[in-house]
């Protein structure tokens, strides 16, 4: 349920206590449990979502990183370039230079069903569309860091 409350509520300012309060538990017994099952806090949990979004519509669409970053719930440019820069290993503006020319059609959404290739800190995760976020492959790249 906490990773559902932020896949929907990623684009927000979230707190643990928010989580906490929407399934009704302490949040440090939050913290704890989400810790245990999932391998990462919540908070690495809200900042992988909103920079696997990030990343999407950097590479799908012609959003202005500004725009990008407020619609991932991220309210400074600047630190959510620190941000991405830390997680996906460039800057948002050198991962859309380097997508330019392979930009798919006007509406984001590849033409020809390739996948697009994700990096997160050491490892690096295939996809097609949101719903391979939550797949077998996702889930065993999470539990194997």
């Amino acid at each position: 349920m906490a990773k559902d409350y932020v896949e929907r509520n990623y684009s927000h300012e979230i707190h643990v206590g928010d989580i906490a309060g929407f399934i009704h538990i302490h949040p440090a017994y939050l913290q704890r449990l989400f810790k245990k099952e999932c391998g990462l806090s919540v908070v690495d949990y809200l900042t992988e979502v909103r920079m696997k979004k990030a990343y999407d519509l950097l590479v799908r669409t012609n959003m202005s990183i500004l725009d990008i970053a407020g619609s991932v719930g991220i309210n400074s440019q600047q630190y959510f370039t620190r941000l991405f820069k830390k997680t996906a290993g460039m800057t948002p503006k050198a991962l859309r230079d380097s997508n330019t020319a392979d930009r798919p059609n006007i509406d984001g959404l590849p033409e020809d069903g390739s996948e697009w290739r994700w990096q997160s800190g050491l490892r690096e995760t295939l996809y097609e569309t949101d719903a391979d976020w939550q797949g077998e492959d996702y889930e065993e790249s999470r539990k194997s860091r």
